[in-house]
């Protein structure tokens, strides 16, 4: 392109066939679209029937573990307290009647007396152990935390299978179009879930043992705190779908379920329940070891 001027004065532009070749220049497509990426799929949506379903799940979960863990505790304590003491203490004193009325010995009469008062001793021990058995009611209490253990049970396998039913939605927990009959009976559904829910945890009317309950207590109020940060969440929803909410609870089932095994990992414990602090923190441990290891567990 050159310059110059005219008889008025005027600029005088005049384009030259190099600025011509420049302007039709066509850009290079297809290196263009080789570097163009096109973004991420937005992650899928939760339903809020799908939210409450998981969260209700959690809830089952969380009692179904501080109840086995309280029938264990109150199954051994019965036995050993109740059960086995009365069933020693009756054959001795099984045992003291019959030498003291025997013929195949021959006792004095001064043994005949200190065997029916060791008899008779004996007995009123049996008494008083069965009293306090039947204050204590450790075999009752045991049967009734056994049954809520049993009824979550049979609860998380029926949300789990509602929340699984249609495989070819990453498990069944994609569902952001419903019809109004279709919504309604989901409605009747988690209705009828938490009805089931309170009606397992109303036909026990004993109490869980203070030392387990603090210790499930921990993961409900320090877990999110301690492990659940936005970018784990970030990172373990890809495993999910991109779904955060499913790998949040997905994690708190994980660490109800750790936390029960550390607190059966130890014979110990069934006569004397551990600090629920430590036993925290070590399910902490195995869940965190769990999470930086499972990619090179599944060679990803």
């Amino acid at each position: 392109m050159t310059n110059g001027t005219d008889k008025h004065g005027a600029e005088k532009i005049e384009l030259s066939e190099t600025d011509d070749d420049d302007d039709n220049q066509v850009p290079n497509i297809n290196a263009t679209e080789a570097n163009f990426s096109p973004p991420p799929p937005p992650p899928p949506k939760i339903s809020v029937a799908t939210n409450r379903l998981l969260s209700l799940y959690n809830l089952c979960e969380s009692q179904r573990q501080m109840h086995r863990l309280s029938y264990d505790h109150l199954r051994f304590l019965d036995f050993w307290t109740n059960t086995f003491v009365l069933t020693v203490i009756t054959m001795i004193s099984g045992l003291l009647a019959f030498l003291a009325t025997s013929d195949l010995t021959t006792p004095t009469p001064r043994s005949k007396e200190v065997l029916s008062a060791i008899v008779g001793s004996v007995s009123v021990l049996s008494v008083a152990i069965q009293k306090i058995a039947k204050i204590a009611n450790f075999g009752s209490r045991a049967d009734m935390h056994g049954q809520v253990a049993i009824g979550m049970k049979k609860l998380c396998d029926q949300i789990e299978s509602d929340l699984t039913e249609d495989p070819d939605e990453i498990g069944g927990l994609v569902k952001t179009t419903q019809g109004d009959n279709e919504e309604s009976t989901t409605k009747k559904t988690i209705q009828t879930y938490r009805e089931m829910y309170h009606m397992c945890l109303d036909a026990c009317n004993s109490t869980i043992p203070l030392k387990i309950q603090q210790a499930f207590s921990l993961v409900d109020k320090r877990f999110s705190l301690n492990f659940l940060s936005e970018s784990a969440i970030e990172k373990m929803s890809t495993s999910f779908g991109g779904n955060s909410t499913v790998a949040k609870m997905t994690l708190y089932a994980v660490m109800y379920n750790e936390l029960y095994c550390e607190f059966s990992r130890r014979s110990t414990w069934l006569c004397a329940l551990p600090d629920p602090q430590k036993r925290y923190e070590a399910a902490l441990q195995t869940v965190e070891a769990l999470y930086k290891n499972r990619d090179e567990f599944f060679n990803v």
